[in-house]
């Protein structure tokens, strides 16, 4: 037989044997190194999502404190627009109420204006009766006695 023969019936088979035999050595020889570093990334991934959620707890615990105090400042400021409205309201019933009695005594100044005008055109009329009446009798109306 021929070395080619012999190489290729016994020597590459018994390559690919060896080199299988090799991976199956080193497969088992890592597997320890495989399976710890399995075990490192889990842990690691573990870490890393214990800290997510501890994030996430914290974020939320933020934004609820974070809204806690806006409703309250909210409400403060609602109670506080209450309270300016309420005396708004109060000084706006207070000035309709004083309009109201302003307005009763301007009708009546009104009125005893009109009686004023009225009394003193009649008083006019008399006057001017009594200067026509002096003026017929001959008597100077201005008092000139000459």
């Amino acid at each position: 037989m021929p070395f080619l023969e012999i190489f290729e019936a016994y020597l590459i088979p018994a390559g690919g044997l060896i080199g299988g035999l090799t991976d199956l050595i080193v497969f088992f020889l890592t597997k320890s190194n495989r399976e710890a570093e399995r075990k490192r990334i889990d842990a690691e991934i573990e870490k890393i999502l214990t800290e997510r959620d501890e994030i996430r707890a914290q974020e939320k615990k933020d934004l609820q404190e974070f809204w806690h105090r806006e409703f309250n400042r909210l409400n403060a400021r609602i109670d506080e627009l209450e309270a300016e409205k309420q005396g708004q309201d109060l000084t706006i019933k207070e000035l309709t109420a004083e309009n109201a009695e302003l307005k009763k005594v301007q009708v009546a100044q009104e009125k005893d204006l009109k009686e004023k005008d009225r009394i003193i055109r009649l008083l006019e009329g008399r006057i001017r009766a009594l200067e026509n009446l002096l003026k017929r009798s001959g008597i100077d109306p201005d008092g000139d006695t000459d």
